[in-house]
């Protein structure tokens, strides 16, 4: 937490600037997101593709036929970190062949994983004999009852979420009894992943990309990909990478720190990305991450003293410091712009105000492409629908805080010089939280 006094109101550090004077003077004045998405290797799921689960998966098991793990596992420390403030998490998988892991039983009966992955060989199958002429066919996954069928033969059998079943005959009781042979196969290089990440990025809705790679190639290969989304695709996402030392760019956030969980692990800025992915995908459009807390950390892994965080903040970097009672927080909610011009000032720094900005820019044009495209007239009166329409939606932004009052005369739309065109503008005073404290103590 920083703190001290102040001469002028320019502090870089959040946080309570406080004078002590015996002079009497005037106190100066103070000028649904959840989607995040990740790299990963899996051992079960969609090969070279993205895998959806949210955090209600993880918890109530549907993330075992997802992506063959629960919150519970050592390997899902990272989405469960994504997940702590996301709804939903996009596993792109990287591992691009493999093997299904299968078994035929003596009776004919052959059981196939539903994907490769070594996964599948924690799959069982059991068939219990009920009566002369009725079975009862058991799925466990790694352990867990997940199906039961109760069938007269081979034939009657379903698929399920884990197996598929083939094969002719008559059905005979068998003790539990695992698939074998299934293979992750080949994780391809990043040279190879990327672009059909990229490729399946452009084709599904998402908020926030988390990058668990210090390779600066790869960043760089993330930070125009994310160029290209934001000014070429009209996707308004961001990315959150780590030690990026030329991101310079209101889509990138470059986080430079990680943490120390409550049971010692220890997780990298690398690997903490997902976290600050997660957080900034969850986050609401009235709500700044500047001051929230890890609630699972103990300590910060990089931790850095006050000019480092001064000059760090000054450079675009998102840092993570100590609150006065010793909690792990979000030192200030920024991206990695930090070069301002006279069309992208300090405010286009504050993540806030980009979730902001970005909304708007994604809800008007769903608004645009639900409603309008090819539907309504481009006349006065087609084109006076379409402006209350977005002054509907502005006006809903104020209720929730996250713009400031407009003035509906400034929503303009007219037409376009072809018979098929409409310009439109706004003008919107994007809103954000308060972070400086500027006070002074009259002492009598």
């Amino acid at each position: 937490m920083a703190g001290g006094i102040f001469g002028a109101m320019n502090k870089i550090r959040p946080g309570a600037y406080i004078n002590f004077t015996k002079e009497s003077e005037e106190i100066a004045n103070v000028g649904t997101r959840g989607i995040v998405t990740m790299l990963a290797p899996l051992s079960w799921g969609n090969f070279s593709a993205i895998n959806e689960v949210t955090g209600a998966d993880m918890i109530n098991g549907k993330s075992l036929a997802k992506i063959g793990m629960l919150s519970t596992d050592a390997n899902a420390l990272l989405f469960n970190l994504a997940l702590e403030n996301a709804a939903v998490l996009k596993i792109f998988n990287t591992n691009k062949s493999g093997v299904k892991a299968t078994k035929t039983l003596t009776d004919g009966l052959t059981i196939t994983a539903k994907y490769p992955g070594v996964f599948g060989n924690k799959i069982a199958i059991v068939v219990k004999e009920l009566n002369a002429t009725t079975f009862d066919v058991e799925t466990y996954a790694d352990g867990y009852y997940v199906d039961s069928q109760k069938v007269a033969a081979i034939a009657d059998l379903v698929s399920n979420d884990y197996v598929d079943f083939s094969g002719t005959g008559d059905l005979a009781a068998t003790e539990s009894t695992l698939l074998t042979g299934g293979t992750d196969g080949t994780a391809m290089q990043s040279s190879e992943y990327l672009p059909l990440y990229f490729t399946a990025l452009k084709n599904t809705r998402w908020n926030t990309l988390a990058f668990d790679s210090n390779v600066a190639a790869d960043i760089t290969s993330i930070i125009t990909f994310i160029q290209t989304m934001r000014e070429t695709e009209g996707k308004y996402v961001q990315a959150v990478v780590a030690n990026a030392a030329a991101a310079n760019y209101e889509g990138i956030i470059n986080l430079v720190n990680g943490v120390v969980l409550d049971n010692g692990t220890t997780v990298a800025a690398k690997d903490f990305t997902t976290w600050v992915a997660g957080a900034t995908a969850g986050a609401a459009l009235n709500e700044s991450l500047t001051g929230k807390v890890v609630t699972r950390a103990k300590s910060v892994d990089g931790l850095l003293d006050n000019t480092a965080i001064i000059n760090g903040l000054q450079v675009g970097k998102f840092i993570l410091s100590l609150n006065q009672n010793g909690t792990v927080k979000v030192e200030k909610d920024i991206n990695s712009l930090h070069s301002f011009t006279a069309t992208k000032s300090y405010v286009f720094s504050k993540n806030r105000v980009i979730r902001e900005l970005d909304t708007i820019g994604a809800a008007i044009e769903d608004i645009w492409e639900t409603t309008y495209l090819g539907k309504v007239t481009n006349n006065n009166n087609g084109r006076l629908q379409f402006k209350s329409s977005i002054i509907n939606y502005l006006a809903d932004l104020v209720n929730q805080g996250a713009i400031d009052e407009f003035d509906p005369d400034r929503v303009i739309v007219e037409a376009g010089e072809d018979v098929d065109e409409v310009i439109a503008s706004i003008a919107v005073k994007p809103l954000d939280s308060m972070e400086y404290l500027y006070m002074t103590v009259n002492i009598s």
